[in-house]
């Protein structure tokens, strides 16, 4: 299938100081080329592969979230959110005996990142909710069959290292990036100058905070803190660091910076600054791959705290795109998906130095576009002998597992 080739990425990168016109020209531009590079394959699995929807008793939608976390813990249980007619709850399927236990209906969630819902060991779970117009982090026991803690401070990522989590002010979100935020919240209203904290999972308590201001002073910018926001927040494996995107919206067009924050000593480090920063993961506690723009290629590359960035040539042309990057940590191999394509097309992709082996192809039906979009969003277990995603080639919003045949 037809990828989108450099003068056309180019002309893209042109328009990224007339963002209405760009998102127009680009709306238009997607549905011509969809017409003449129609394709009726809605599924192409690579051989050795099975794919496997594990929610055949949950009619309608299904999904997960985010790339960033595993929807499967060490024992294979699977959660899941499922939505009807605008209702979201999560859910729990056990794999030893296929039991499916519904854990709460929630009002905190989104499309992408559902309610940022983590495993932080097998037998707890924590997720964003709404209460009285403000989000805060459930955690949930399996055992107990409900809530022992609920937390002020809303959930991003977490560190198993530590049991500490990031928070982020969500109604920020909400006013700058919405699809990142909770239509839920009735008041916008949004402390301006809020950063991240590091918070502790089972006090509640924050022990650490980082302000847009201090963000601000460190790049020496002169950015309005009311036009600027953090997201994407990653902790490091040793759970010292957190990796995170800061991304001011200006006069001509939106910058983005890929920082990482030392908390316990108070000392932040520019990885990436050249305007363009989309997705990122850990490879280690020193190196970072991230689709960005790099001092003279725009794409994949590998940065480390040292401030060295690398370019990543790739053979497939579908791989100069942006995508959502994961590493396997036992073998560093790298999983990553497309957008669609010309034709709608997402691809996933396995990358092991210069074999890129391409798995899967779905095609997304042009109902899930925008802020209700499909991405992949793939995602390893811990020992990498599965992958997570999600889709809409079927027809409706799935998860599924994708495994290698034995």
């Amino acid at each position: 299938m037809s990828s989108y080739n450099k003068m056309e990425r180019s002309l893209a990168k042109l328009l990224e100081e007339f963002p209405v016109v760009r998102q127009f020209s680009k709306y238009i531009y997607q549905r011509l080329m969809y017409v003449l590079n129609y394709s009726s394959n809605n599924l192409v699995l690579s051989n050795g592969y099975t794919l496997i929807d594990p929610f055949l008793e949950i009619k309608g939608e299904t999904f997960f979230g985010y790339y960033d976390k595993p929807s499967v813990n060490m024992q294979g249980d699977i959660l899941t959110h499922k939505v009807v007619k605008g209702s979201c709850a999560i859910f729990v399927k056990i794999l030893t005996s296929g039991e499916l236990i519904r854990i709460s209906n929630i009002d905190a969630w989104n499309w992408q990142q559902g309610a940022m819902a983590t495993w932080l060991d097998d037998k707890h779970i924590a997720y964003n909710d709404i209460v009285d117009d403000t989000v805060v982090c459930c955690v949930y026991s399996l055992d107990q069959k409900r809530i022992i803690h609920k937390h002020k401070y809303a959930m991003q990522c977490h560190s198993s290292v530590n049991n500490l989590y990031a928070s982020i002010d969500y109604k920020k979100l909400n006013s700058l990036r919405p699809e990142y935020g909770y239509e839920s919240l009735t008041v916008n209203k949004c402390s301006v100058d809020e950063g991240i904290r590091i918070v502790d999972i089972y006090s509640g308590k924050c022990s650490f905070n980082l302000t847009l201001t201090e963000i601000v002073n460190f790049l020496q910018v002169d950015d309005s803190i009311d036009k600027s926001k953090v997201n994407h927040c990653q902790f490091s494996p040793n759970g010292k660091l957190i990796l995170f995107m800061y991304r001011s919206y200006r006069s001509d067009g939106k910058y983005s910076y890929l920082l990482a924050w030392d908390y316990s000593n108070g000392m932040l480090i520019k990885l990436m600054n050249n305007k363009v920063v989309s997705h990122y993961s850990w490879i280690d506690n020193n190196e970072i791959i991230v689709w960005g723009r790099g001092e003279a290629e725009t794409g994949y590359h590998i940065v480390n705290l040292d401030g060295e960035c690398k370019f990543i040539k790739v053979k497939d042309p579908l791989l100069l795109g942006d995508g959502h990057p994961s590493v396997c940590s036992k073998t560093k191999k790298i999983l990553t998906d497309t957008y669609p394509n010309k034709a709608r097309i997402s691809t996933l992709f396995l990358l092991e130095g210069a074999n890129e082996e391409k798995v899967v192809q779905l095609k997304q039906p042009w109902k899930f576009n925008g802020p209700s979009r499909v991405d992949l969003h793939p995602r390893f277990n811990h020992d990498c002998s599965l992958i997570t995603l999600e889709s809409g080639h079927s027809g409706y919003r799935r998860q599924y597992i994708l495994k290698r045949n034995n």
